[in-house]
């Protein structure tokens, strides 16, 4: 591992799966220097910055676990508003992407409930998909009246599966 890692391009990414590695080897201090280097190359990861924050607390640098935190809403409240508010459609699903990896958190999906009511399909579909992946109880009530209003059978059904995932994630 150690003599590819210098032929992989850097990337948020990359550098969340060494950090992930590197905790599972329990060089802990490796792992928060990866995950610094996912925050500073990717700061819209924001699993990277949930990454740091547990791994600052796990550590009991109680001092220190409010930065990450920080970042993290920050960037839940920028991504929020390309959202809702991206010039272009590819901006409004690139920032949906970003959700959809995220960690189910309600902040996230309040903003993805609300991206239901754009008028691009795209919009629609891209947040149904981030929904299911990350969504919340507090985005059951949206979703159940878009599967109300939904225009085709389609949609209906898809929304109906996003609810089901979304109850069987919180049922456990």
């Amino acid at each position: 591992l150690d003599e590819l890692i210098p032929e992989i391009p850097p990337s948020g990414d990359v550098f969340l799966v060494l950090a992930r590695m590197q905790l599972a080897q329990g060089d802990t201090d490796e792992a928060e220097r990866s995950l610094r280097d996912a925050t500073r190359s990717a700061p819209e990861l924001l699993r990277a910055w949930v990454a740091l924050a547990q791994l600052l607390e796990k550590q009991n640098r109680h001092d220190e676990f409010a930065h990450p935190m920080l970042h993290y809403e920050r960037e839940v409240y920028r991504i929020g508003a390309q959202v809702e508010h991206g010039a272009t459609l590819e901006q409004r699903l690139d920032a949906i992407a970003q959700f959809r990896v995220a960690l189910p958190d309600p902040r996230i999906s309040r903003i993805l409930a609300r991206a239901l009511k754009n008028d691009a399909f795209d919009v629609q579909t891209a947040a149904l998909n981030a929904l299911e992946k990350v969504g919340t109880e507090n985005a059951i009530e949206a979703i159940e009246a878009y599967r109300t209003n939904a225009t085709s059978q389609a949609l209906r059904e898809r929304a109906a599966a996003v609810l089901e995932a979304i109850r069987d994630r919180h049922a456990r």
